[in-house]
């Protein structure tokens, strides 16, 4: 069978935009010859105030910056201090705002746009698409694309869609983790949304490894998450014959 060019398709993290995640991917895609990738950018605009200051001052206004949905709980908290522990407190309810715009409007990408080969999320774009595969699963369907590959990703933590990972999900996915991201604590419960995913940890924050050896790392973990799509691809389609 021949293969054609990889195509994965990119979502950039919540308060950021398609311009950031370009940058942020560039050693990554480096890396990877002979695989296309597109970006896909949200249009929920997000407070310019809230916006990282340094990432503002590289970037600059021009285009605004945008999240995928809005996330509201029933807690208070000041700082990434308190948010974490807010995460892993079962007792609080979390709701993300405008999320089926978002689910709608991703979806119609990939049907536009695609096929893919596979999804890439950094932060809350990985939450989107766990949160887009899980419903697709649920209804019965197989998603379009072969495989997930979540960059400090994190676990869906609206409670109304608790129900959708009461199993692991059966798709191929690749979780890239840094363990110095302050969201770590929460972000690597995400192994568990997963069956059998393909986790590569690196000594940084919340962001694509800068460091060589680490961005080789992950961009062969991609790769191999890549061909188990293929193979489990293949697989169905025989199954159906």
């Amino acid at each position: 069978m021949v293969r054609l060019p990889k195509r994965v398709l990119c979502l950039h993290g919540g308060g950021t935009n398609e311009a950031v995640l370009v940058q942020q991917t560039a050693k990554l895609r480096a890396a990877m010859k002979g695989v296309s990738f597109d970006f896909h950018e949200a249009t929920r605009p997000y407070p310019l105030d809230e916006v990282d200051p340094r990432v503002r001052a590289r970037f600059g206004d021009q285009g605004g910056y945008f999240n995928w949905f809005g996330v509201e709980f029933d807690r208070e908290v000041e700082s990434i201090a308190d948010y974490v522990p807010t995460l892993l407190d079962d007792s609080v309810t979390f709701r993300y705002v405008d999320a089926e715009a978002a689910l709608d409007t991703l979806d119609s990408a990939i049907q536009r746009r695609g096929p893919y080969d596979a999804l890439l999320g950094f932060s809350q774009g990985a939450i989107l698409i766990t949160l887009l595969t899980a419903l697709t699963l649920r209804r019965g369907n197989r998603p379009s694309w072969r495989a997930n590959l979540c960059v400090c990703g994190m676990p869906v933590r609206d409670n109304s869609y608790r129900q959708l990972f009461e199993q692991p999900l059966d798709f191929p996915a690749m979780l890239a983790f840094g363990t110095a991201d302050p969201f770590y604590p929460w972000a690597s419960r995400l192994r568990a949304a997963y069956k059998d995913p393909t986790v590569v940890e690196y000594g940084e924050g919340h962001r694509f490894p800068h460091d060589r050896e680490a961005n080789t790392a992950l961009a062969t973990a991609i790769q191999l998450a890549l061909e188990q799509g293929d193979l489990e691809g293949d697989l169905e389609q025989r199954a159906r014959l």
